[in-house]
């Protein structure tokens, strides 16, 4: 880490590799399992890159590969793995009961206890 305004820059390069190794994990970005599996891969490689290696250069490098490659994948995620099927509106059967019938239920379970 670097010391005044330097520690900025680093502080977005530990985040964006951190976003980049949690994508990685959790994230799915191609329809294709094994294809799926080898991006993750190769994301939590270049995220653990950006993360823990010494040099300057390389790791600004691969810091910006990883945020352009968190921000496709991102995207791609939200098309992929969003739900396909819209929840269904609440019923009569399914909608919780109105308090009025919860006093009964109440007063019924006190009732029971003693």
């Amino acid at each position: 880490m670097n010391t005044g305004w330097r520690q900025i820059g680093d502080i977005l390069l530990v985040t964006v590799g951190n976003c980049g190794f949690a994508f990685a994990v959790f994230g799915r970005c191609i329809e294709n399992m094994w294809g799926n599996i080898l991006a993750r891969i190769l994301f939590a490689l270049v995220s653990l890159v950006t993360l823990f290696h010494p040099d300057d250069t390389l790791v600004w490098a691969t810091g910006a590969i990883t945020l352009l490659a968190l921000i496709w994948a991102i995207r791609r995620h939200n098309v992929i793995a969003s739900p396909k099927v819209p929840p269904a509106p609440e019923t009569k059967e399914s909608a919780p009961p109105p308090p009025e019938d919860l006093a009964g239920l109440v007063g019924e379970a006190r009732r029971d206890i003693g």
